[in-house]
């Protein structure tokens, strides 16, 4: 279930929205669906056999996900100036454009604290370009 039904959310043209923030402000302005009762208990089908839960070891001795990146300072720092490098002169154009994937990705290491918005050492490299 979706929080808003698919194919709700369209311009004033009536054609899916190709900038992230007008779609996000939609969305946010929107009558959203009733939360729905979470289930008092769950079955599978007889013929499926649920196998065995997984240990704590199973969960986290490897990581369970391909795309798990360093933590911490240095590695969030490396992460933003390869960012700014490669791709920070593209970002006024890119930045609302959904499918350009043109994001720092900073969201968790800012979170995490292992960035600051108001960095004081080593600043990316800035472009010059307006």
């Amino acid at each position: 279930m979706t929080v808003v039904p698919p194919g709700q959310l369209r311009t004033g043209a009536g054609v899916a929205y190709q900038v992230f923030t007008p779609f996000y402000r939609r969305w946010i302005a929107a009558e959203w669906r009733a939360p729905v009762a979470s289930p008092r208990a769950l079955s599978l089908p007889a013929d499926i056999d649920p196998g065995q839960l997984p240990t704590r070891a199973d969960l986290t001795s490897v990581s369970p996900s391909p795309r798990v990146v360093r933590g911490g300072e240095n590695a969030a720092l490396e992460r933003l100036r390869r960012w700014a490098a490669e791709r920070l002169e593209p970002y006024a154009e890119l930045h609302d454009a959904i499918a350009a994937d043109a994001t720092s990705h900073a969201s968790a290491d800012l979170h995490f604290g292992c960035l600051s918005p108001l960095e004081g050492r080593d600043p990316p490299a800035r472009s010059t370009r307006r």
